[in-house]
Formats: structure tokens, C-alpha cells, sequence
């Protein structure tokens, strides 16, 4: 809460000092409190509209170090004591706020990773497309790729499943990768090696 605080503090030096400068200027106008709240007003459109196009494109994929997870989102939120295998970090965007969930194996490259919407966010269909084609990205041209269909079986890591009622599974053991989309009360999306399953 201290850490919103300072940020809002910041943001209010900063529309005082820059914000006049980006009024509209049409002869001598003088500076009303409509026109000072108008031109806050565009200044904070234009940062949230920045803001969102920085921080939501999920550009994560499997195989990434932890240190290149960090530059993109930040520090992760502080783990429990003896979770040193996983990162979470929170995340800002058109659909709330959402928790992005990284697992590392033992050389420190990710061997899942996840997002779902927090509480009573939203989670575009567009949010989680930008997660699948990051993941699908090296593997465009595989053969092996396939999508199971709520109900069907596949095979992944030498195992048979079988994809849930309200689940979308997209799966290239070739490649070891799977992704898995689901819906309903609890979404979510998460891409996986076969190290995760056993």
C-alpha cells in the first residue's frame, strides 16, 4: 500500500508539472479548474493506455530463465519459505488484475507457467489467446501439434488423459509442451513440460 501511495504521489507531481504543458493552447486561455481537470484527465487516458500496453502482452514462453521473466513483469512477489521452484507476479490490464505463475526445475528454466484473473477480474478471450501463441510460437510448424476437445484422450510424457469437461487442451508431446485452457467459475491457462506431470 506504501509502494501505491509513493506511485500516486509521483503521478500527482508529475500532472502538475507536465500536465499544464499539454493543454490545448488557442490564444491566451485562462486555466479554469474544468480545464485543469480535462487536461488530468487526458494525461492519466494517455498513462493508463501505456501502461496497458506495456504490461499485459504475455510474452513468456517455456524454457525462460527466471532472470528474463523479471525484465519483462519486475520482481516477483515473495514466495513462502521453501518455494524457491516458483514466481509469481501480479499484473495489470483491460481484465484486472491477474496472477502470472512460473515453476523452474532444478538448471532454473520454467517448466510451467500459468495465469488466471484475480477475484472478480475479467479474462479476455484476447488475454489468454496472446498466452497461447507466446507458448505456441516455436512450435508453428509442428506436426505433432493437436487440439483435444472437452472429454477426448491424449497422450502426453508416455501417459494417457483424458481433457475436462469445460477444458481445451492444445498438445505436442513430440515437443513436450501442453497447454491447457479452462473455463468456467475458476479460468485459467497454463503451459507445461512433461517434468510438471510426473
Amino acid at each position: 500500500m506504501r509502494g501505491m501511495k509513493r506511485s500516486l504521489n509521483l503521478f500527482e507531481h508529475w500532472i502538475q508539472s507536465v500536465g499544464p504543458a499539454l493543454a490545448p493552447r488557442r490564444g491566451v486561455r485562462k486555466q479554469t479548474p474544468y480545464n485543469q481537470a480535462l487536461t488530468q484527465c487526458r494525461v492519466g487516458l494517455l498513462l493508463v493506455l501505456l501502461a496497458f500496453l506495456g504490461v499485459l502482452p504475455v510474452r513468456a514462453v517455456l524454457g525462460e530463465k527466471l532472470s528474463d521473466i523479471s525484465k519483462r513483469y519486475g520482481r516477483p512477489e515473495p514466495q513462502p519459505k521453501g518455494n524457491k521452484n516458483a514466481a509469481t507476479w501480479l499484473l495489470e490490464g483491460e481484465d484486472g488484475q491477474l496472477i502470472y505463475t512460473a515453476t523452474f526445475d532444478a538448471k532454473g528454466r520454467s517448466i510451467g507457467e500459468g495465469m488466471k484473473p484475480v477475484r472478480y477480474a475479467k479474462f479476455t478471450d484476447q488475454t489468454i489467446q496472446k498466452f497461447v501463441e507466446m507458448q505456441l510460437a516455436p512450435f508453428r510448424n509442428s506436426k505433432t501439434l493437436r487440439t483435444a476437445k472437452p472429454g477426448e484422450k491424449y497422450s502426453f510424457g508416455g501417459k494417457i488423459y483424458s481433457a475436462g469437461r469445460e477444458e481445451t487442451v492444445i498438445v505436442d508431446d513430440a515437443n513436450d509442451l501442453l497447454i491447457v485452457l479452462t473455463k468456467g467459475a475458476l479460468p485459467s491457462v497454463m503451459a507445461v513440460t512433461h517434468v510438471m506431470m510426473d
